[in-house]
């Protein structure tokens, strides 16, 4: 049996399949080859086993005579014997007569088909061994393509999210843009808050603070990409993602326009802003308390780090998302405020990958 069991074990999963289908086939043969019992011959063995029971009475019935004579010494008269052997003619003596045409067929059938039923039992086993060993091969080869396809999946959604293969999201390499063009406008805001008798610093460094809950909320994100072991979670993380750097981009697009307004004095593009963001909350004590709740979330697990995160930036997306106010000239005094300070970043860029995510969302609700 071990010796069939590793053969078994190095076949691959068609050909233990083909044995498989050979050992019931073998299986059916065998039990078709089994002698079976005539008709003539069950009604005559039933008959004969009504002699059995006949006789087995009559035995007993002599038997309680015999006692019954012992207890009380009165002996069988002549005229009684001879009516037990002539009854005896006719059920114990028949009966003798006829248990070997009975008993012999019925032996060597039993024995015939005793011999054939080892081999029924021999192939079933090898059969029960055969399908432990395919089931245990199939389960295998199926997880190996579900992992084949995990790894494919998370290969293809790491390489869409970091093009250069530094293990970093490249939307966030570059972290402190904000700040920077905060600071290289610090004294032209000072002076505005000095003549206007208003704080915008502490504005921009709320916009600063969500900016970085965001990124740290994305780059958790992409680090637990390579722990997922479900194919269905890669999908729902890789929606997750887009729409989270969809929001992230939405926001630092805004967030640097309501900076680069304020000091070009466009107060409507500013209002504009203040407003959307005032309708966020953003201003209030209690936004930031929900950002750091949200941090929070960077210990939890992923998934319910993603049905937070899909609860908590709808709103900011409905608000933040059209941004159709935004004129060509705008964009070109944003742009360059960005080559001020030697960013990366292009403003076209950001807005490129804001209208393609809105295309890509209109697309799925017209299927």
């Amino acid at each position: 049996m071990i010796s069939d069991k590793n053969n078994y074990n190095n076949l691959s999963i068609d050909k233990l399949r083909r044995k498989l289908d050979s050992c019931r086939i073998e299986r059916k043969n065998l039990s078709n080859k089994k002698i079976k019992f005539p008709v003539i011959f069950i009604i005559f063995s039933g008959l004969v086993n009504i002699g059995y029971l006949i006789s087995l009475m009559f035995g007993a019935g002599l038997l309680f005579n015999i006692l019954v004579m012992l207890f009380t010494g009165e002996w069988f008269t002549e005229s009684e014997i001879n009516n037990l052997l002539y009854a005896s003619k006719f059920t114990i003596l028949p009966t003798l007569i006829l248990a070997p045409f009975d008993l012999l067929p019925r032996f060597w059938i039993n024995k015939k088909n005793s011999s054939t039923d080892k081999l029924i039992s021999e192939v079933s086993d090898k059969n029960k061994l055969i399908r432990s060993i395919l089931e245990k091969k199939e389960k295998e080869a199926k997880n190996l393509k579900i992992d084949k396809e995990l790894s494919l999946k998370k290969s293809s959604l790491l390489s869409m999210l970091d093009t250069d293969g530094n293990k970093k999201l490249d939307l966030i390499e570059e972290d402190n843009t904000f700040l920077k063009i905060l600071k290289n406008n610090n004294k032209k805001i000072l002076e505005l808050e000095k003549s206007e008798n208003r704080d915008f610093t502490i504005q921009f460094i709320k916009l600063s603070e969500f900016l970085k809950s965001k990124r740290d909320q994305l780059k958790n994100l992409f680090d637990q990409i390579q722990d997922i072991k479900d194919i269905e979670k890669v999908f729902q993380v890789e929606k997750i993602i887009k729409r989270e750097m969809y929001l992230y981009n939405l926001f630092l697009l805004e967030s640097l326009h309501m900076i680069s307004s304020l000091v070009d004095d466009d107060r409507i593009t500013y209002s504009n802003l203040y407003v959307r963001f005032d309708k966020l909350n953003i201003w209030n004590s209690n936004f930031e308390n929900q950002m750091l709740e949200k941090l929070d979330l960077l210990n939890s697990n992923i998934n319910k780090l993603i049905d937070n995160l899909s609860i908590y930036s709808k709103n900011i997306i409905d608000s933040l998302e059209d941004i159709s106010y935004m004129s060509k000239e705008n964009n070109i005094i944003l742009e360059n405020q960005l080559k001020s300070i030697d960013s990366s970043i292009k403003v076209n860029n950001m807005i490129s990958a804001i209208n393609t995510y809105q295309n890509y969302k209109a697309n799925k609700k017209l299927k």
